[in-house]
């Protein structure tokens, strides 16, 4: 560290420490201006004045790349790298490797911004902006939901897949809002544009045989290669946040089938301070059955929910303030400032694949116009909108700076406008007689599955399993080694009633239960190829006692897991076998599930409802389930615990429907069953996953 004496070397520290602690509250975040930090009295000239002029021996506190002995020097050092346009906020974070690592990469960037880093992100940050321009003289009225005053969410975006494509990192699965998606699409994820045009223009992205309705353009979906990493971008709905926990569902499912993948979260301001599925998602990073190792964060954060200033949309100093409390790094960045913007999301990355944890970059913009582009901001924001219309575009005076340090021309930047603007020409014209001839979501790990009709709704499917197998893993399910002493009443009313029943020679005579059937369904899958996940509050176990997926050693507390430790007979491939108890959240862990599910569909992915409608917690994502392979297990039967017709208000066959196949049953979006006997409980799970396509299946069945 910084010392001379005892004393001094108390003061310097106390210096060091209060400006990695406070700095932020002093750091120029606003880009514009509007917002003046408070004077933080710890950080004042004359809290550490008496110092000024004491000479100091340096060994090793701070991390400045040049040394020095002048402990006003390091004053300002340490005012120039924590009150600029960047800020920090570790000191909440219990890990001291943590609290130590960020402020070397603060102070001592490993990332040095070349004149070519520069450029790039110029040119990205043109290219949206030129679209958004040409998209508001083409289609006037087009609500685009521009990202026009938050162009550093590009250079922002790319260096964050750049860093992870260095790190190693195969796949990279983006969950964003609105907010800039179009650009983003076009721009660094390449999506056809005149694809994009012919959509505006009203007419359908789904090829004419499927049967189905287009989303809003600012809900497509893209996944493409970007620099050696493979990009998915979600579908999302208009439900801010919701799309959270999917991306990392989707993500663990990816790690799980051995890839190397991380997520990245866009969220605007006031949805992240507000939407509760925020915390709820937060929640899950750190568990180990849904934890993918660390998400980036990128808060697009443009001062003001739709008309909703701060002071009505928080409670708390920072929207990023909820991550804290989860031990999530928080780096504030001003959004004009693009070097310090480079410097942000390269830290962010490495913190994430150093760490494997979240962190949040908070990306402080604005927005340009209103809500959407047909709408009157200053009806509700008068001062903003003077400040914002005063000042020239992001893009313009990034180009500015590149021109005045000789690192572009003002030819070069006509060129790239020319450029852009005939390109945008030829996919507008193009757009006239593009006709989608394929759908993405059939391709990948979907291609071999179709979209059904009615009649293959209704087809019977061959679920039977040969009897020999079916007795091999009803004793499997409670087959545990000697080593693990299993509770005595489990062992007598559990392990050896099951294996009691299995045992009869007579087949007619073995009693099959629901937990018996459940256990012979899974088995059968696992033996067939496909994987089991079933998550849910206190599955493991079952609510009521009657599942036992995992044994608890009674001395050890370890969990042994029958199914995880199948003969290859029983289990060829090696399929996974997960039943996880979830923590106390509906709507993430639903949520988390579906995105598991749309990852792979030849798992069963069941979420299961911890009792009666406990399901309601997560109607969003009820209401966005469109096709995917999740099972949603309600027990509500038979007990009148849970509401059936909350499911049959989704339905849309008639309550006593004939035989005839009708056109309004062409595209039905689920399937809502009411077992009433074990053996159905079994075809039912089997039918999920042997039939060659994917539909969400509500299942109603009693607890025990």
């Amino acid at each position: 560290m910084y010392a001379t004496s005892s004393i001094e070397s108390l003061a310097v520290r106390s210096m060091v420490s209060s400006f990695r602690r406070l700095g932020h509250l002093e750091a120029r975040l606003d880009p514009l201006g509007r917002e003046t930090p408070s004077a933080v009295d710890e950080l004042a000239p004359s809290a550490f004045s008496s110092l000024f002029s004491t000479p100091l021996s340096s060994t090793g506190e701070v991390y400045f790349p040049h040394a020095t002995t002048d402990m006003k020097v390091l004053y300002a050092q340490l005012r120039s790298t924590y009150c600029g346009s960047l800020g920090v906020e570790i000191e909440h974070l219990k890990h001291k490797d943590e609290r130590d690592w960020l402020p070397a990469q603060v102070e001592n960037p490993s990332l040095s911004v070349t004149p070519s880093m520069e450029r790039n992100a110029w040119t990205s940050m043109q290219t949206a902006e030129t679209f958004e321009h040409f998209l508001a003289k083409k289609f006037s009225s087009f609500k685009r939901y521009s990202g026009e005053g938050a162009e550093a969410m590009m250079p922002a975006i790319q260096t964050i897949l750049d860093t992870a494509s260095q790190h190693g990192t195969s796949d990279v699965v983006i969950g964003m809002p609105h907010r800039g998606r179009l650009a983003l699409l076009v721009g660094i994820l390449k999506y056809p544009v005149h694809q994009l045009l012919r959509k505006i223009q009203g007419f359908s992205d789904y090829p004419e045989h499927i049967v189905g309705l287009d989303d809003v353009s600012s809900h497509i979906a893209q996944s493409v290669d970007v620099n050696g990493v493979h990009v998915s971008l979600l579908h999302n709905p208009s439900h801010l946040e919701i799309i959270n926990a999917v991306t990392t569902g989707k993500v663990r499912a990816k790690q799980d089938s051995g890839k190397t993948a991380m997520a990245l979260l866009l969220h605007g301001d006031a949805a992240f301070s507000g939407q509760g599925c925020v915390p709820e998602g937060l929640s899950l990073s750190q568990l180990p059955s849904f934890t993918t190792g660390g998400t980036v964060h990128i808060v697009v954060n443009n001062q003001v929910g739709f008309t909703t200033t701060k002071q009505d949309g928080r409670s708390t100093t920072y929207s990023t303030d909820v991550a804290k409390g989860y031990d999530i790094p928080v780096l504030h960045v001003n959004g004009e400032d693009i070097p310090a913007v480079i410097r942000a999301a390269h830290i962010a990355a490495n913190f994430r694949h150093t760490f494997q944890k979240d962190i949040v970059i908070d990306l402080i913009t604005y927005r340009r116009h209103g809500h959407n582009e047909v709408d009157e901001p200053r009806f509700t924001q008068p001062g903003m909108y003077s400040a914002i219309s005063s000042r020239p575009s992001l893009p313009a005076q990034y180009g500015n700076q590149l021109v005045d340090k000789n690192l572009l021309t003002p030819a070069k930047v006509d060129a790239l406008k020319a450029k852009l603007n005939a390109h945008l020409e030829q996919e507008l014209q193009k757009s006239a007689t593009y006709v989608p001839t394929t759908v993405a979501a059939f391709e990948g790990n979907w291609k071999g599955l179709r979209q059904p009709t009615t009649a293959d709704m209704q087809a019977a499917v061959d679920t039977g399993v040969d009897k020999s197998i079916l007795q091999a893993l009803g004793v499997a399910s409670v087959t545990v080694p000697p080593s693990v002493p299993v509770h005595n009443r489990l062992e007598r009313t559990h392990i050896q009633t099951r294996l009691a029943s299995l045992s009869k020679a007579n087949l007619s005579d073995i009693n099959v239960d629901w937990a018996t059937a459940e256990a012979m369904a899974f088995g059968s899958l696992l033996h067939d190829g496909h994987s089991i996940r079933l998550a849910g509050q206190d599955c493991r176990r079952g609510t009521f006692s009657h599942r036992h997926a995992a044994f608890t050693d009674q001395t050890t507390d370890q969990h042994y897991f029958p199914f995880r430790n199948l003969p290859k007979a029983l289990n060829p491939t090696g399929r996974r076998f997960d039943v996880v108890n979830s923590n106390l959240s509906e709507l993430a862990v639903m949520g988390f599930e579906y995105g598991y599910s749309w990852e792979d569909p030849r798992a069963l992915v069941v979420w299961e409802a911890q009792f009666g409608d406990f399901f309601n917690g997560a109607q969003i994502v009820i209401d966005q389930v469109r096709v995917d392979s999740l099972k949603e297990l309600v027990f509500a039967a038979y007990e009148r615990t849970g509401k059936p017709e909350r499911f049959l208000q989704f339905v849309n066959s008639r309550a006593y429907e004939t035989a005839a196949i009708t056109p309004e049953l062409e595209s039905i979006n689920l399937s809502i069953v009411n077992v009433t006997t074990p053996a159905q409980y079994f075809h039912v799970l089997r039918r999920q996953q042997l039939r060659d396509f994917r539909k969400p299946l509500v299942l109603f069945a009693p607890k025990t």
